[in-house]
């Protein structure tokens, strides 16, 4: 398998929003342009401020700026600009699994987490294509992402139905017979877990790595996550975690 000539960066409506400049913001300015600066502000500097929309002092003080021009808005932007890139160096023997584990490890990289409120932010709005909000937690968004993502690279459809549920993932698995129990998951093979558990009969998703079967445990990249493994999290994060509760989607 071979990715597509000459790779261009993956790209959506929603990276494509997230990235647009919105044209000189200055102190003084108000409304829903300057919330997407400070949303971009507090993930780039380990200093915070709150989400308001309004351009005053404490917007200036942590920018170091009255004005924002575009350079200043690429540099903010950056870390999203840096995942939607092919990774590199590419995995030697490239295929699906491989190329989405290289994927999602640059994701985590660059520490993609909530911002402005609960399921709120540059990285929700990217991996759900613009939603957010209390509604819409985003692990299987996140999965579907990274699904669609590597597609892209190497041309192909994805393995299944990309969907924001993690119960519609499962079922598509299902029907194509990629829904398996971890003894049936290969070794080292990367795959999409499921938590089961909810009304709908899973309640959490993530891209499974390195499983190991002596231990009954595998390594993470997920989404809407933290350390404690919530499936309402803040943040993309990786966990070793037990393979008890748990179906995974094959992907070769």
């Amino acid at each position: 398998m071979t990715l597509t000539s000459d790779p261009k960066p993956f790209s959506t409506e929603a990276s494509q929003k997230e990235l647009a400049y919105p044209g000189l913001l200055k102190r003084g300015m108000k409304g829903a342009a300057v919330r997407h600066l400070q949303e971009w502000a507090c993930l780039s500097y380990s200093t915070k401020i709150v989400v308001d929309g309004v351009y005053g002092a404490a917007t200036e003080s942590l920018l170091s700026a009255t004005e924002v021009f575009e350079d200043r808005w690429r540099f903010l932007t950056s870390a999203l600009r840096v995942v939607l890139l092919p990774p590199s160096p590419l995995p030697q023997q490239l295929t699906f699994p491989t190329l989405l584990e290289q994927c999602a490890w640059t994701h985590r990289g660059m520490h993609p987490m909530e911002v402005g409120g609960q399921n709120r932010g540059p990285w929700v709005r990217l991996y759900m294509d613009g939603k957010e909000g209390r509604d819409w937690p985003w692990c299987a968004g996140f999965v579907s992402f990274l699904l669609r993502q590597t597609a892209f690279f190497l041309g192909i459809d994805t393995p299944v139905e990309v969907s924001y549920s993690s119960s519609i993932l499962a079922a598509d698995a299902r029907k194509k017979g990629r829904l398996v129990s971890f003894e049936e998951v290969p070794e080292d093979a990367t795959t999409v877990f499921l938590v089961r558990g909810g009304k709908t009969g899973y309640r959490h998703t993530g891209i499974a790595i390195a499983p190991d079967h002596a231990q009954g445990t595998f390594r993470t990249v997920e989404g809407n996550s933290n350390l404690a493994g919530s499936s309402e999290g803040k943040e993309v994060c990786s966990l070793v975690r037990a393979a008890q509760g748990k179906d995974f989607i094959v992907l070769d």
